[in-house]
């Protein structure tokens, strides 16, 4: 392999890595950023029951965000040869789509639709 394809294979890893948590991918949502965000949120619950929204939302969106950012940054390596710099306009964009869905993922929480495990365990006498 020469070296301008191991370049780009790296990047090329690093945007489809992005792709997968990104919310540009239909099924990530329910395959890999709900269970890590339902996960984080599920350990915040234990140190004290108010931290499971908090907690999901910072993950969820955090996963999100950090998608975005790692498609971009691997889509623009593979694609030239200097390391990608990042702007205003690009950082925005990311902010409000992440943004976006964390606002879906909030309503869920407070619709019930998605609980502490705790929640949906049988309580102990």
């Amino acid at each position: 392999m020469n070296r301008l394809s191991k370049r780009q294979t790296s990047w090329g890893t690093l945007a489809v890595l992005g792709y997968i948590l990104s919310p540009l991918s239909w099924w990530n949502d329910l395959w890999v950023n709900i269970p890590i965000a339902y996960a984080v949120a599920n350990l915040a619950q234990a140190m004290h029951p108010r931290f499971f929204l908090p907690a999901f939302v910072a993950a969820y969106w955090i996963t999100n965000l950090f998608g975005l950012i790692l498609m971009h940054v691997g889509i623009r390596g593979a694609a030239t040869e200097k390391i990608p710099a990042f702007n205003r306009t690009g950082t925005l964009w990311w902010l409000a789509i992440s943004l976006g869905y964390t606002a879906i993922m909030v309503a869920l929480v407070h619709w019930g639709l998605l609980r502490p495990l705790a929640a949906y365990l049988p309580a102990r006498q």
